[in-house]
């Protein structure tokens, strides 16, 4: 397993199908929307507990316009997640070539609309945190203003 990308640094483009499917192309993403991307890796019960814990906060990814991407190379790892809301994304890497280019998993990334990593860990960070950080930003404030 390679090291994560550091945190200043973009994560390459790369497209796969979610359980359904449907075609995500992470670069058609990008700019519009932040984005978390989880790397699944077994049973990691970190990773799988954030997400049980960010489906429920869904609405507030919404606002701030964050996407989440989970990323496997066992479809039925992920198979759980068929019924994901949005912003969340199921998607299989089922050769793990795109796993391997953001460094193995488990891997955490929070990019902004900037297209730079913000946050890059093997662990989840907590959502309130994450929350905080995305209000933090330039572009965010900025959201904030002119929604009143």
């Amino acid at each position: 397993m390679s090291g994560l990308l550091e945190e200043g640094k973009r994560i390459p483009s790369f497209t796969l199908k979610t359980t359904q499917g449907k075609e995500v192309r992470y670069a058609s993403l990008l700019r519009r929307h932040r984005i978390i991307l989880v790397a699944l890796s077994g049973v990691d019960t970190n990773m799988r507990h954030w997400l049980a814990v960010g489906r429920q906060k869904a609405d507030e990814f919404l606002e701030r316009e964050i996407k989440v991407l989970i990323i496997s190379d066992e479809l039925n790892e992920i198979s759980e997640s068929q019924n994901l809301p949005e912003p969340f994304s199921a998607l299989v890497d089922s050769d793990g070539k795109v796993q391997d280019i953001i460094g193995g998993a488990p891997a955490f990334y929070l990019v902004g609309k900037d297209t730079e990593i913000k946050i890059s860990s093997r662990r989840p960070r907590g959502l309130e945190d994450i929350f905080r950080l995305v209000d933090s930003m330039p572009m965010r404030k900025e959201e904030m203003r002119r929604r009143g």
